[in-house]
């Protein structure tokens, strides 16, 4: 429908050596789809930080900042982000509208 699958067998692309930055609300880095790990041989999230933590409300006048040690998601949107970009599947199967 969009080519891009013509254009990587024709030019011979598979994605091998890409890396991609997410700024989001975090990733479910355990869900199976998205490789069910973190920073482990073979796994697809070797990097990633917690810049706010889970407490932070955009709408206080006093937001909490507290970083967690992952960027384990808070919100759902990071992990719906990363499955369009990276999801592996198929590994559930059904409707899975956790990503």
């Amino acid at each position: 429908m969009t080519g891009v699958a013509q254009a990587m067998q024709e030019f011979g692309l598979d994605g091998t050596g890409v890396k991609i930055g997410i700024v989001d609300t975090g990733v479910d880095y355990n869900h199976p789809e998205l490789g069910a790990c973190w920073k482990t041989e073979g796994c697809p999230w070797q990097f990633g930080e917690d810049f706010i933590g889970d407490k932070y409300d955009s709408s206080s006048d006093n937001p909490i900042i507290e970083p967690n040690d992952t960027p384990m998601d808070c919100d759902g949107h990071g992990t719906h982000v990363s499955g369009i970009i990276g999801a592996r599947g198929p590994q559930v199967q059904g409707n899975d509208s956790s990503i």
